[in-house]
């Protein structure tokens, strides 16, 4: 997708829990950094009410990024911009910063790089219903057509409310994100110290797993628990909770 002309977004779709994020996070990103010229930044959009909020956020990430090669992060300074121009004065008399950082979200992404940078919006069902889904797509379209950004939307799609209406216009391919549980119980069972009960892990490994495929014959109820045991949570939480009885 980085390496392609593109015309939309990527959208990475799956049950909640299931580790999309994380696997973006402690897998892709490194990735896309040691082997593309790309800057992946990641902004949540849980809760968000306001798109130039969500153009702010954009723009602290990217700093908050480019801080990390710097002795200054650059994101500490853009989030207390009045004090860091009352230091400088003189910036002043030649840009309005104010207007910069509290205007248009348009006026904020004109600050970001366009030919690298890869922008992942996280949580996109769990925006307030303040923002329409399809209005905040439209901002979408507009970075991948107009400014030629990479968009990544990471989402569980089937929770978005009322769909997405005009999916074939902002949405250029679909990937549905699927757990490898194997990988994901080697992961959990690190954390342990190394103990009878981490050796009892890590030794029924396979029987454990095997547990987690649902037994019902509700069609309905399976769909459920199938939802279920691919959240990463609900595995922690039962080997957690299952050390205190063994």
């Amino acid at each position: 997708h980085l390496k392609m002309k593109t015309t939309g977004a990527l959208l990475l779709t799956g049950d909640w829990g299931s580790g999309k994020t994380y696997h973006l996070k402690n897998h892709v990103f490194s990735l896309i950094e040691t082997k593309t010229e790309f800057i992946p930044i990641i902004v949540s959009l849980y809760g968000e009410t306001d798109k130039n909020n969500i153009a702010q956020k954009v723009l602290f990430a990217f700093f908050d990024k480019k801080g990390k090669d710097v002795n200054l992060s650059t994101g500490t300074i853009a989030k207390n911009i009045k004090t860091f121009s009352e230091g400088f004065p003189i910036l002043k008399k030649y840009i309005d910063l104010d207007k910069l950082i509290v205007g248009t979200g348009d006026n904020i992404f004109r600050l970001l790089p366009h030919d690298n940078l890869l922008i992942c919006f996280d949580d996109l069902e769990r925006m307030s219903e303040k923002i329409d889904v399809n209005d905040f797509l439209g901002i979408v379209n507009d970075l991948v057509e107009n400014k030629g950004c990479k968009v990544l939307l990471i989402a569980n799609e089937d929770e978005i409310k009322n769909g997405i209406t005009f999916k074939e216009k902002t949405i250029e391919k679909t990937i549905h994100f699927s757990p490898e549980i194997s990988s994901i119980f080697d992961s959990i069972i690190s954390s342990y110290e190394d103990c009878a009960f981490k050796h009892y892990l890590e030794n029924n490994k396979d029987f454990i797993i095997s547990t987690l495929v649902p037994t019902t014959e509700n069609k309905d109820e399976e769909k459920e628990l199938k939802k279920s045991y691919s959240n990463i949570r609900t595995l922690k939480f039962a080997i957690e909770h299952f050390k205190y009885p063994y």
